[in-house]
């Protein structure tokens, strides 16, 4: 499906199919998903105020430049979900497996990820000034190495 410029507001979908379909310019507007199925769909240039993802399969989703309030993603999986300069400041993602995600550009100050899953991410600078728990620590600062450069060498 092509629903380009597409408007939802105060609608509630539950085991919706949007594989692979182009939602570019979406506006969602208090709409709550919940096991609905994402993968491969283009959300680019989105507009999200009060939504949730629930249960959902987004893997390969591109919301790339996405503009989100009061974004909320609990559970599911986002395995390399495109975030390239999104802005999601204050989203919530948690308990997400977001293995492989891009962050690069994107604006996640307040975003809390507790209980995600953040290996092999991209852009792991977007992360400052969000909260992670502790188990996350060590995924997250091994990110950050790699993405500054930084080379590991115990020879002298």
């Amino acid at each position: 499906a092509n629903l380009h410029k597409f408007e939802l507001t105060d609608v509630v979908v539950t085991n919706g199919d949007f594989a692979s379909a182009v939602l570019a310019e979406l506006s969602l507007n208090r709409v709550a998903f919940v096991g609905c199925r994402f993968t491969g769909a283009d959300l680019g240039g989105a507009t999200l105020a009060d939504v949730r993802f629930t249960d959902c399969q987004l893997d390969d989703l591109a919301m790339r430049m996405v503009r989100a309030e009061r974004l909320v993603v609990s559970g599911g999986s986002a395995e390399r979900i495109d975030l390239y300069r999104a802005w999601v400041n204050g989203s919530r993602w948690h308990d997400v497996d977001l293995t492989g995600a891009d962050l690069s550009g994107a604006h996640l100050d307040r975003a809390r990820l507790q209980g995600s899953t953040l290996v092999d991410i991209r852009g792991a600078s977007a992360l400052k000034g969000s909260v992670i728990d502790h188990e996350q620590v060590v995924t997250v600062g091994l990110a950050l190495i790699a993405e500054s450069g930084i080379e590991i060498d115990e020879d002298r």
